[in-house]
Parts: C-alpha cells; structure tokens; sequence
C-alpha cells in the first residue's frame, strides 16, 4: 500500500487475523503491506496489545551482538539486573535496539523527545542513553545479513534511517569503537 490510499476490508483483516494469531507487529507489516503506523493504530482502535515483550523483541539483537563481538575476540557480559543497558562490552556500556525491516525494506529508529526506560525514569532526546554506545542490530528476513551499527552514545542521532545507501554506512559494523581512542585516531 501506498501511503494515503484507504485502507481496505481485506487489508484490515489480515491485520487484525494477523494480531490476533499471535504475530509481532513487523511480521504484521510484512504480511498485509501495510505500515506500522497502520499496524499500530488498528491495535489502538481494536484493542490490541503487542504480542512480544520489550525484553523478548530485543533478544535477538542482544543475541546477534553478542556473537558479532565475540567473534572479534571481545569479552561481553550482561548487564546486571537493574541496569539502564545490556550489555558490557571490554567494560563499555552497551544498549542494543533490535530493528526489522519496514515495508520498504528500510531500517529506521527514532529516539523520542521524551520517554521512559524500563525503570520509569525519563530520558530525553541529545542525552538519551545511560551507556557508552548505542548498538541497532538490524535484523532482516532469513536468508539476509544482518548488521550491527555502532554509534557513540554522546553523539547518536534522534532519528535513523538505514537502507541500501544510507548515511550512516561508516558506523555499520564499527567494532573498532570498543578500541582505545588513541588506536582508533591511528587506525
């Protein structure tokens, strides 16, 4: 679907089917051709809830990052039980963002102005995260790669957008982040 077309009947239904058959919100999207917001708005008018937790959503590019830093000989944790992000990578904090693909194929992200982490605290736009890099594992359909972006979380942007040339190609698989900053200046 094209955006402001109408939505159909049968549009509607295989979204609600969809919802009700216990499917996430991009596997939705995938099925109907229809956007999230759309996806979303219908949860909202018929009472849906979103079938995966935000810990379960996140798991697999908790997962995905993981593997990719140990594969570069990186030792990782998991964050203790309270903490505001996932990971520990060589001592960095690390907050990882899982992103599946929209009806274009894109990646996209967006950092509210305000919102509230998993403790109820406020976090704010510019100063968004309480760790050391942000990591967006981009996870597409089977049988395509994924990729981990690695931002510095001083500096990460409010929005992001990730596709077949994207802005932000020198952050994609940036593992050199979790090096010293003197061997990244010479690298």
């Amino acid at each position: 679907m094209t955006q402001g077309q109408k939505l159909s009947t049968q549009h509607t239904q295989i979204v609600l089917d969809g919802l009700r058959s216990g499917m996430t919100d991009a596997e939705v999207v995938r099925a109907s051709g229809v956007s999230l917001s759309t996806v979303k708005r219908l949860k909202k008018t018929h009472g849906l809830h979103t079938n995966l937790t935000l810990d379960k959503a996140r798991e697999p590019g908790i997962e995905y990052v993981t593997n990719r830093a140990r594969q570069y000989g990186m030792t990782v944790q998991p964050a203790p039980a309270g903490a505001r992000y996932d990971l520990l990578i060589k001592d960095q904090r690390v907050v990882v963002r899982t992103l599946t693909p929209n009806a274009d194929g894109e990646f996209r992200y967006r950092l509210p102005n305000a919102a509230r982490n998993m403790d109820g605290m406020p976090y704010f736009a510019g100063g968004a995260f309480d760790a050391d890099v942000v990591a967006l594992a981009c996870l597409p359909e089977q049988g395509r790669t994924p990729q981990a972006y690695l931002f510095d979380s001083a500096s990460f942007p409010t929005s992001v957008k990730f596709g077949e040339h994207d802005v932000y190609y020198a952050h994609r698989e940036r593992w050199g982040i979790f090096l010293p900053a003197a061997i990244q200046r010479s690298a």
